[in-house]
């Protein structure tokens, strides 16, 4: 009897080992496949960021990609701008050397000609100078002339007998009687003498001069006048004016005398 309960019972057992085993398996496989799931899950998650990180980098690759396209078109035309550049420098270095011949030649040009100013200026110097004691000989000379026309004008005017000078302007003089007086004046050319006088009385009037030495012309020509103007010529030294109340019995005398020198 026991052992058919032992029997009964083994059975059983083997079916609860395997259901077990199944929910064992079943659970196994279920926690794979969660895993996996999560797994499928996570990796698609990381495909999914990674197609977008790729299509980011792609669309950075075509962004980059037209930069450099772009950088390249600018470094092509840098780099024909910097041959133009590296042309016209050259140009540039030729003209400069063209220019600085030419410079080197102006001032070889300049000193020749600094040298010629500098001979020329000693020559105009000298030539100032010469000039400066010419016009001053010039200036002399024309001072001379000056001088030489107007004393020639003055002589002139003596020959001319065109100047005057009074030598008594209304002079009064008295005269004692039987007396005389005699006026002296110098007369530097020949001229003539406008003598006009009255006198309280009457006299006459003689004219002498120290060139002749003698009196040579007397007013009036006889006798005596209380008034008149008579004109007579005189020569170069002093001339003598005698005033003559001489004679017995004769009383004093004022004469007022304009004498006139012409010459």
């Amino acid at each position: 009897m026991m052992n058919n309960i032992v029997l009964v019972q083994a059975p059983l057992k083997r079916e609860h080992v395997l259901f077990i085993l199944i929910g064992v398996l079943i659970a196994i496989n279920v926690v794979t496949f969660i895993y996996y799931w999560n797994q499928v899950n996570v990796l698609t998650l990381e495909r999914d960021a990674l197609k977008q990180q790729v299509d980011d980098l792609s669309s950075l690759v075509n962004t980059l990609q037209s930069q450099v396209s772009s950088l390249s078109s600018e470094r092509d035309a840098l780099m024909q701008e910097n041959e133009d550049l590296n042309t016209q420098i050259t140009m540039l270095q030729n003209q400069i050397e063209n220019l600085q011949t030419q410079v080197a030649f102006l001032q070889d040009q300049i000193s020749i000609l600094a040298g010629e100013r500098d001979s020329l200026m000693r020559q105009v110097n000298k030539l100032q100078n010469q000039v400066d004691y010419l016009q001053g000989l010039a200036d002399n000379l024309w001072g001379q002339i000056n001088y030489l026309q107007g004393q020639l004008d003055y002589y002139e005017s003596i020959v001319n007998l065109e100047l005057s000078r009074v030598l008594a302007d209304n002079e009064a003089i008295a005269i004692p009687g039987n007396s005389y007086h005699i006026l002296s004046y110098t007369t530097e050319y020949a001229g003539y003498l406008i003598i006009e006088f009255t006198a309280t009385n009457g006299i006459s009037i003689h004219v002498g001069s120290n060139f002749t030495g003698e009196y040579y012309y007397t007013y009036p020509n006889n006798g005596t006048t209380t008034n008149g103007t008579f004109y007579v010529p005189v020569f170069p030294g002093t001339t003598y004016i005698f005033l003559d109340n001489r004679g017995p019995f004769r009383p004093g005398v004022t004469v007022t005398i304009i004498i006139t020198y012409v010459y």
